[in-house]
């Protein structure tokens, strides 16, 4: 009897063991799949991660490099402006120093002269007011002669200097006062200033 119960404890803790080496198996098999999972889940998400922050990297830098470029545009935009306007400045006074009272009245001998030739002729000249009354005494006094064929000498205050001709008393008139001839020296250096900038602005593309 006693070595039976001895058989049947010995039976029993073997199986127990068995059982719990069995379970134990399960135990681990179940922790290695969920490690693994969790090993598996965790690569996916650094490379999305990863993923994610390759593609922000490539906005900031085109973000950035848009941002460089509208600053260049800008520069050079703010830099045309500022050469624009003191080239303007500087044209306008050199401009209406050209028309000086002596230059001036050279002009306008010469083209009184040319006018006199013309019979029938019906010539305006219109002068500011102030250039008028110092070319008085220069040559009107000696071209009376050509003030009575039709040449007509005229002021006006919205003239600063230069003067206007008109070959059909008034109706059409030739501007060669010094805001027009600055007008037209302005745009021809605009041109010019636009393409030594253009070359600059382009640069700025990669």
């Amino acid at each position: 009897m006693a070595e039976d119960l001895k058989r049947l404890i010995e039976k029993i803790q073997k199986e127990g063991i068995e059982a719990a080496k069995e379970k134990a198996s399960k135990i681990e098999a179940q922790a290695h799949a969920q490690a693994q999972a969790i090993i598996s889940k965790a690569k996916e998400e650094a490379n999305r991660l990863l993923e994610q922050a390759k593609a922000e990297i490539i906005r900031q830098k085109e973000a950035t490099t848009n941002l460089l470029r509208q600053s260049a545009r800008d520069t050079v935009i703010g830099l045309r402006q500022e050469l624009l306007q003191k080239l303007s400045n500087v044209i306008k006074k050199e401009t209406h120093a050209a028309l000086k009272a002596k230059d001036l009245s050279e002009i306008l001998i010469k083209l009184m002269k040319e006018c006199s030739k013309e019979t029938g002729s019906n010539v305006e000249i219109t002068l500011s007011k102030e250039d008028a009354d110092k070319l008085t005494q220069a040559f009107i006094s000696g071209f009376k002669e050509e003030l009575k064929k039709g040449i007509t000498l005229k002021t006006s205050d919205e003239i600063s200097g230069g003067f206007l001709i008109s070959y059909d008393a008034g109706k059409s008139q030739f501007d060669f006062t010094d805001s027009a001839l600055a007008q037209y020296l302005a745009q021809y250096v605009q041109g010019r200033l636009d393409d030594i900038l253009q070359p600059a602005s382009t640069k700025t593309k990669p």
